[in-house]
């Protein structure tokens, strides 16, 4: 799960992920707010609360997790403290956090941080290190 502000490249590398892993052989989905937000939350009003649009993301992510996907996603509605409550609905699933500070003050727990400037390739490295290490995938993606 990315997150991070709008405007600071989560969604660039968030389909490069996606991409990676999909030429490695993995199943992956890429799970944007926006497809959540147009679709499951269309009858949400402007002004709903946040609890209901985090636990609306997190039972999508948990439908996809359950049909055996690696599930790479990105919002902006939720953050990094709303991370917990997607886990919660999805307790048998790993997950990682990569949260795109461009300022680098971000202070909040998460699995890797980055500014959103490095290089994808880079990026990429690093993620698939982490995937592996937590056994989410076996061999190099």
């Amino acid at each position: 799960m990315f997150v991070g502000k709008a405007g600071t490249g989560k969604h660039t590398h968030a389909r490069a992920l996606e991409k990676a892993l999909f030429e490695a052989g993995r199943n992956v989905y890429m799970l944007d707010g926006q497809n959540v937000l147009l679709g499951v939350d269309h009858d949400l009003w402007v002004d709903a609360a946040q609890s209901e649009l985090v636990r609306r993301f997190g039972e999508v992510a948990h439908l996809l997790l359950n049909a055996g996907l690696i599930v790479v996603s990105t919002t902006n509605a939720i953050g990094l403290a709303d991370a917990t409550a997607v886990q919660a609905l999805a307790p048998d699933a790993p997950m990682l956090l990569i949260d795109v500070d461009p300022s680098g003050a971000s202070t909040m727990a998460c699995d890797l941080r980055i500014t959103g400037t490095e290089p994808e390739a880079e990026v990429i490295s690093k993620i698939a290190d982490l995937l592996r290490h937590r056994g989410i995938t076996s061999r190099a993606s």
